[in-house]
């Protein structure tokens, strides 16, 4: 007996001291992955783009992002939702024109800066204002957005955060004494940093009038189609819902809050990513910013690295 509780203890050992090497490098692996899951593209100039079209009789909604960047799909789903209604002047904002860093790898040159909106709008302010998630919410980075998005606000802006955004308004004091939601993984920390907003669980969206806060992920698109329909009807909601492929557009769909358990493929990709190498992403014409957030969301929330920016 003795025997094999020695030699059962050898076997353990040099199981552990095999499996010790691999996963002490795939534990430096995956937290470094996590720490460059925002890591901006090759320092560039942004480019020169022709003068963008912009009809006055039109209302004007933006998508802003930070100098840190934004998640890519909170970024280019509600820019594709509103661009397909045609009924609004829709830009992507952000306090200057240079690249911004998505999730996934992908860098996105903002239409305009903060200035450039100003100047073409005659100094007014946008009719809506769509916030994504950012990585640098509450601290002193993002203060040229928290500050620029207060001014808006006081000027009758609408506004419209998407999954975690709402923690961008949180930080701008903008959702105190409001019902509010984000994502679900992220309302325990925010009732605890900003008490003073009235977070709500089990929620798709939240309407409070001027602002609209939505849930995690595919739920900005239901905040965006309601926004639409509020401002330009439900025969243009359900217009750019059919553009899109979205078939759940004034549609109940149940709200499941899933176990509080991190994706286990993500820490494995994490872990063992293998190929470092970049690779491209063919755009042909008629790919919607849905679809092209839907590769580099893959890539971002399987925190692989990886596209070409």
């Amino acid at each position: 007996m003795r025997t094999l509780l020695r030699r059962s203890a050898f076997v353990l050992a040099t199981v552990l001291a095999v499996l010790l090497v691999p996963g002490v490098g795939a534990t430096a692996s995956a937290l470094a992955t996590f720490r460059a899951l925002n890591a901006p593209g090759p320092q560039r100039a942004g480019p020169a783009t022709p003068p963008l079209p912009h009809d006055p009789a039109k209302p004007t909604a933006v998508v802003v992002v930070g100098n840190a960047g934004a998640v890519v799909s909170d970024t280019l789903a509600p820019y594709e939702i509103l661009a397909a209604t045609g009924r609004f002047n829709v830009y992507t904002v952000a306090p200057d024109r240079e690249p911004k860093p998505l999730t996934g790898g992908l860098d996105l040159v903002p239409d305009l800066s903060f200035a450039d909106l100003a100047a073409r709008l005659g100094g007014a302010a946008p009719d809506l204002v769509v916030v994504p998630a950012m990585p640098d919410t509450g601290e002193a980075t993002n203060e040229p957005v928290t500050t620029w998005l207060r001014q808006q606000a006081a000027r009758g802006t609408q506004l419209l955060s998407v999954c975690n955004g709402a923690g961008v308004l949180a930080a701008a004091g903008l959702l105190d004494g409001r019902p509010a939601t984000a994502h679900w993984l992220k309302l325990e920390t925010y009732a605890s940093d900003y008490p003073a907003v009235r977070w709500q669980r089990g929620k798709r969206y939240v309407d409070d009038g001027k602002v609209v806060t939505t849930a995690g992920i595919l739920s900005g698109i239901d905040g965006t189609l309601h926004l639409v329909e509020r401002l330009a009807g439900p025969a243009v909601a359900a217009d750019a819902a059919k553009a899109i492929g979205w078939r759940h557009y004034d549609t109940p769909v149940p709200v499941t809050t899933p176990a509080a358990m991190p994706d286990a493929v993500a820490i494995v990709n994490a872990g063992f990513r293998w190929n470092p190498a970049e690779i491209g992403v063919l755009v042909p014409d008629g790919v919607g910013e849905i679809e092209l957030a839907s590769v580099f969301d893959t890539q971002g929330q399987s925190l692989c690295r990886g596209p070409s920016r």
